[in-house]
C-alpha cells in the first residue's frame, strides 16, 4: 500500500535539529539569518518547551528527570565555573524551582551559598 517511512524517522532531537545544529556551528556558510533563525528556535525550546517537560518529568518521572541532570550536569563539569554559575541561575528561573550545587543553592535566578558549620568559624 504505502512506502515504509521508518527511515526518515527513528533518530530523535533534544533542543536542536540537525538544521539547527548546522547554522549554529555555521557549517556550510549559513546566512545570518539563517543562524539567527536557528538560535531563536533553540532559545524558544529551550524558554517555552524544556520547563514544561522538566516540570512532567519531576511530577510524574522523576527518573527522567535524574537522567536529563546527570547529562546536563557532566556539561557543566567540562564547563568554565564562571559559565557554570550563569547557568544554573537561568535554569532556576527556567523551572522555578532551587537547584542546589556545589554549596549553593540557586533560587529565582540568585545564587545563595549554603551555610556550613565551617563557615560560620
Amino acid at each position: 500500500m504505502g512506502q515504509n517511512t521508518t527511515t526518515s524517522m527513528g533518530r530523535y532531537r533534544a533542543t536542536m535539529t540537525d538544521t539547527d545544529r548546522d547554522h549554529i556551528a555555521e557549517k556550510d556558510d549559513p546566512t545570518q539569518r539563517q543562524t539567527d533563525q536557528s538560535v531563536y528556535r533553540v532559545r524558544q525550546r529551550i524558554t517555552k518547551e524544556l520547563p514544561k517537560d522538566i516540570a512532567i518529568m519531576l511530577e510524574h518521572r522523576p527518573d527522567m528527570f535524574q537522567e536529563l541532570w546527570d547529562v546536563v550536569c557532566e556539561g557543566i563539569k567540562k564547563a568554565d565555573e564562571g559559565l557554570t554559575e550563569e547557568l544554573f541561575k537561568i535554569l532556576s528561573e527556567a523551572v522555578d524551582a532551587p537547584i542546589t550545587y556545589r554549596g549553593a543553592v540557586y533560587e529565582d535566578g540568585d545564587r545563595h551559598p549554603i551555610e556550613t558549620e565551617e563557615n560560620e568559624q
